[in-house]
């Protein structure tokens, strides 16, 4: 292991930051890497497998141990369990420059809809809602 990263053993977050990504380890060992509240780090676990969390210091009960609190998900995320041990590092981050959101569905996925609506009696005829109950297709 090298001077840029650390292995933690793996405890349960607390209630409060279960949800938020939160990872808390002990100030001495932000200290050792560098890092600060609210720094981005990344985890590994056994499998390899990585993701990211924000660091914050652990609560003064857990200070004197060599733990990490982290979520389910970050758990699951990092391929670890409780009381496995996890590598962790400050994470490379960049700004973005950009942003952008898409739909969830793509054209295709609307066409693909109406055809399957088109097939269907509707009793009346109408319009009839499309993906999540906004806007429709007229259907005549």
């Amino acid at each position: 292991m090298s001077m840029n990263e650390y292995q933690l053993k793996v405890a349960e977050a607390k209630y409060r930051d279960v949800g938020k990504g939160i990872a808390r380890i002990p100030k001495r060992i932000m200290k050792h890497l560098n890092l600060h509240s609210g720094d981005v780090i990344e985890l590994e676990g056994k499998s390899s497998l990585k993701t990211s969390a924000i660091v914050w210091p652990a609560y003064s009960e857990e200070e004197p141990l060599d733990l990490i609190l982290i979520d389910r998900i970050t758990r699951q995320n990092a391929g670890t369990h409780l009381d496995d041990s996890i590598v962790l590092r400050k994470a490379v981050t960049r700004t973005a420059r950009d942003t952008g959101f898409a739909s969830p569905l793509v054209e295709k996925d609307y066409a693909l809809q109406e055809a399957k609506l088109k097939e269907q009696d509707e009793p009346g005829g109408g319009t009839v809602g499309g993906p999540g109950g906004t806007g429709g297709w007229n259907r005549e």
